[in-house]
Parts: C-alpha cells; sequence; structure tokens
C-alpha cells in the first residue's frame, strides 16, 4: 500500500464502523457464518499466522506505536480490559 500511496499515513479501523455507516452488515451475520468460521480457525494452523482480528489490530498498533516512540513521540498506553496483554 504504501507504494500506491507513500505520502498517506496508514493507520489500522474499525471495518464495523464503516459498515454501519453504509448500511452493511459483516457476513458473521449470514447463512455461511460456520463453514467460513471454521476456513478462519485453520488459517494459522496453515500459515503460522494470528489467529484474532483483535489479536492482529493490537501487533499492528504496538508496532505503529514503537515506531511513533522511535520517532521521539508519546503514547499513553490504554488500562482496563483492553490493555494490551
Amino acid at each position: 500500500m504504501g507504494t500506491v500511496l507513500p505520502e498517506a499515513d496508514w493507520q489500522p479501523i474499525l471495518i464495523g464502523g464503516l459498515f454501519k455507516l453504509n448500511g452493511r452488515t459483516s457476513w458473521i451475520f449470514s447463512e455461511g457464518r460456520e463453514s467460513r468460521m471454521a476456513e478462519i480457525e485453520q488459517r494459522p494452523v496453515r500459515t503460522g499466522g494470528l489467529n484474532s482480528s483483535i489479536a492482529a489490530r493490537r501487533a499492528l498498533s504496538r508496532a505503529c506505536k514503537q515506531v511513533f516512540n522511535g520517532l521521539g513521540g508519546t503514547v499513553i498506553e490504554p488500562s482496563g480490559p483492553e490493555a494490551w496483554p
């Protein structure tokens, strides 16, 4: 993506907000949910990747914060249930 718009400041988002804005819903509310969930649960076994989109978002956000800190920025870490593991 950085090669398409190298000047862009890419940020992770929650797609649910975009669905709501556009009057749509996720496939998780469809009849095909069970088969798709089974496939998603098998991906990390096949690829060695993360099994949780929340874990993936946290990992990406954490990496961005580390880069930001390395550039001299200050980040306030979250506390409470959403805090980093």
